[in-house]
């Protein structure tokens, strides 16, 4: 994999070009195609990206300290617990957020888990549904209406989950680059037209953000983006 910026490198270490600073940090990635769609024809982000986005992928989970998720996107990926690759720290945790907690307790993601799944809801969440998810995993309540994204945040810092990275969905991204949470945007640009329509990578965005392009890796025709929110 090639990096053209900050510096030109022709063979980067990618763990070592990705590597997030010292202390509290939130990314959030994703993958796209070259008109915007987030997800393919099958309505998923897998088929989207290839080697060098699945090398960068593998790169942001290995610098997590928690993998921040929104439940509808783990349902349609279908997934599982975060698994590190040879040489890499322990497993990050993956904390889904949901407000309705529809979600399966016998599911891998809390079932194969080694580090507990954690479940970031509201107080005004079904009392059973959470009694459920904390015996599969644990439950983080944060706000009392609706779930309180910042407060969620400073939850999982208290424990030392400092370095959070969001893998989606589109409403989740919105609302931490709309509530001014997110440090950081990671997307793959693959080189493909879906057709697919869709979402992108934020929904329900309110106002507009600003991007400063800090890091751009290529590999067979990928581009691998890196963006510092700007301030």
């Amino acid at each position: 994999m090639r990096q053209l910026l900050p510096v030109p490198v022709d063979d980067v270490d990618v763990r070592e070009a990705v590597r997030p600073p010292a202390g509290p940090w939130l990314r959030v990635g994703f993958v796209e195609s070259v008109e915007g769609a987030v997800v393919d024809a099958a309505g998923t982000s897998g088929g989207l990206g290839g080697e060098g986005d699945r090398r960068v992928f593998t790169a942001l989970r290995a610098h997590a300290d928690v993998i921040l998720v929104g439940a509808g996107t783990a349902r349609m990926e279908r997934y599982g617990p975060h698994r590190p690759g040879p040489g890499d720290g322990p497993p990050a945790p993956i904390a889904l957020v949901s407000a309705a907690l529809d979600l399966d307790p016998a599911a891998p993601v809390f079932t194969e888990a080694v580090a507990p799944t954690i479940v970031v809801t509201s107080a005004a969440a079904p009392a059973d549904r959470r009694r459920a998810l904390d015996r599969a995993g644990r439950v983080i309540v944060a706000g009392d209406q609706r779930v309180d994204l910042a407060e969620a945040l400073e939850r999982l810092r208290a424990e030392g989950l400092a370095s959070v990275l969001c893998e989606g969905g589109p409403s989740l991204a919105g609302a931490l680059f709309g509530a001014g949470l997110a440090d950081e945007l990671c997307v793959t640009l693959a080189p493909t037209l879906t057709g697919a329509g869709g979402k992108r990578i934020v929904e329900r965005l309110r106002g507009r953000v600003g991007l400063r392009l800090i890091r751009v890796l290529e590999h067979q025709d990928e581009l691998c983006l890196g963006y510092l929110v700007a301030r």
